[in-house]
């Protein structure tokens, strides 16, 4: 599938389901912001062919779409998803327990069913993550965001 496709796929998922596709907690917004800027400065500089930042937008070539990093309206995992094939996730510390506190993904269990879920992950593991470095764990790849202390999981988007 290509890139132009998932983000259509997203975007079919958003309007018909929209609890399904995204959900999050208020006390995530700092880490969706920090999750939203890592993106807007790594895939230019990674993928220079696909993406191509201009101040506060970033346009996918292949998918002739632009997003605004500054719409104040969108929260910020949303512009984020809007990006990038893949699903995402914010996972953070909720009463010393790593739990999925935002994400939009297009695929499988809905989005308002998993937030506050407890990360079926080995928590040492999240904990040892370099920062800002993405790293590939068991077929997902995890990022962490040192100024929020949270973790980005994207995974693959079923197709």
């Amino acid at each position: 599938m290509s890139l132009r496709d998932a983000l259509d796929a997203k975007d079919r998922r958003a309007v018909a389901e929209p609890h399904a596709y995204f959900a999050a907690l208020p006390s995530s917004l700092a880490a969706q912001g920090e999750a939203l800027m890592f993106l807007a400065d790594y895939l230019p500089a990674t993928f220079p062919e696909t993406y191509a930042r201009m101040g506060p937008q970033i346009d996918i070539i292949p998918a002739f779409r632009r997003v605004r990093l500054d719409d104040p309206l969108t929260p910020p995992i949303l512009l984020a998803a809007g990006l990038i094939a893949e699903d995402l996730l914010v996972l953070q510390t909720v009463d010393a327990q790593w739990r999925i506190t935002a994400g939009a993904t297009a695929s499988g269990v809905p989005m308002d069913e998993r937030l506050c879920m407890p990360a079926d992950m080995d928590a040492a593991r999240l904990d040892a993550l370099p920062a800002l470095s993405p790293t590939a764990l068991d077929g997902l790849t995890l990022i962490q965001l040192p100024q929020s202390g949270a973790v980005l999981l994207i995974t693959p988007a079923a197709g």
